[in-house]
């Protein structure tokens, strides 16, 4: 059987470099648009057996593309659309839309090659029975990543995700604090120093006094640091017991140091 052709509609060259890399090494043939105007020019000489679409592009954003593909008379749009979004509250929208799925960012690497395994089954009767299951460990490392800004938290967990860890994510300190009252365990949590509602130093120090997380790994970032900031900064870091900040917020910066932190982990892959 020839390889099934995806199409990965994204804005964000990172992140479609890093879903696409995922996707190759899964078997399948893949090709990318940086926003609905331009996967609509694609289309015709592409031809794909699926379409991973985000909802936030500029220029056509994943609803107005899907509507351009989509068939009245079928019901149903020209080509099977998995979305992606960060937006969870959206699901009743994709049910009405008939979205052949829809994904929760930051998913489950595992999540992610399962639904497209579905949605290729129920859409070309593919027998995806005797294909060999994805295999994540049971004891990977789980991450939280507290991040506020969109775009930046999904390039970090795709690149957690691809490098074999599990991820979670809350866009607010509050949130963060909400999964471990929960009971959630995570094996290390970062947070961006600049949050929505708490500084990423006061959270790192009301995480490490909640009880049973005072052995909890906690890592700060942020891309840039004045001298004052970063003075006063280490400082909290000291009291909270953590590492000083990381000056960056690139995925690759932050998985080598969330490595050095981890037991079995000492080396970014």
């Amino acid at each position: 059987m020839s390889k099934r052709r995806l199409m990965i509609v994204e804005d964000d060259h990172d992140i479609q470099e890093i879903l696409g890399s995922i996707l190759v090494g899964e078997g399948y043939e893949i090709h990318s648009a940086k926003d609905g105007e331009d996967a609509l020019r694609r289309l015709e000489g592409i031809d794909p057996h699926l379409i991973l679409l985000d909802m936030n592009m500029p220029k056509m954003g994943g609803v107005s593309f899907y509507h351009k593909i989509y068939d009245a008379a079928q019901e149903k749009p020209r080509y099977p659309v998995l979305f992606l979004t960060g937006r969870a509250e959206m699901e009743k929208l994709f049910r009405d839309l008939h979205a052949d799925g829809f994904l929760s960012k930051p998913f489950q690497l595992m999540d992610l090659l399962r639904e497209v395994k579905r949605i290729l089954n129920d859409r070309f009767g593919e027998d995806v029975s005797d294909q060999p299951p994805v295999k994540i460990a049971e004891s990977a490392s789980k991450v939280l990543i507290v991040d506020g800004v969109t775009k930046a938290s999904e390039k970090i967990a795709l690149r957690f995700l691809n490098a074999g860890y599990s991820v979670d994510s809350a866009a607010s300190a509050e949130l963060a604090v909400e999964k471990l009252k929960s009971g959630e365990r995570f094996s290390l949590i970062l947070v961006r120093l600049k949050l929505p509602d708490m500084p990423g130093d006061m959270l790192a120090y009301r995480l490490k006094h909640m009880p049973g997380q005072g052995s909890l790994p906690v890592l700060i970032y942020a891309p840039k640091l004045s001298p004052v900031d970063r003075q006063l900064t280490q400082e909290i870091c000291q009291r909270a017991g953590i590492p000083d900040p990381i000056e960056s917020d690139e995925p690759d910066v932050l998985l080598r140091e969330s490595a050095a932190c981890l037991p079995g982990r000492g080396s970014a892959q």
